[in-house]
């Protein structure tokens, strides 16, 4: 057992952006705490985002995985709604444009 053990898979939040033969392993804006912080603003500020845009616009590649630890480890309020395609929407209770404080 490693002393990430306990890291969500793909978790970066305490790599040390060390060189390696390709380049940086690791970019600061790809750190999963950065991704959730990203992810959280836009849905503070519009209510709802699909698995999709959350790729394009946020280069989130894994939003699923920083939906559940914003659910699950900080308690945020997000639901999510599919497509007849499969396709989530992630909608956070009290967010968006129309939210009162």
């Amino acid at each position: 057992m490693g002393r990430n053990e306990n890291r969500a898979v793909g978790d970066q939040s305490d790599a040390r952006g060390q060189e390696s033969a390709y380049g940086k392993t690791n970019y600061p804006h790809h750190r999963a705490a950065t991704q959730r912080r990203r992810l959280l603003a836009y849905l503070r500020a519009n209510g709802h985002i699909s698995t999709l845009e959350a790729r394009a616009a946020l280069a989130i590649l894994a939003p699923a995985a920083r939906v559940w630890e914003l659910r699950h480890d900080e308690g945020h309020p997000i639901r999510t709604e599919r497509d007849r395609y499969g396709i989530a929407t992630y909608h956070l209770a009290g967010g968006g444009p129309d939210a009162h404080p």
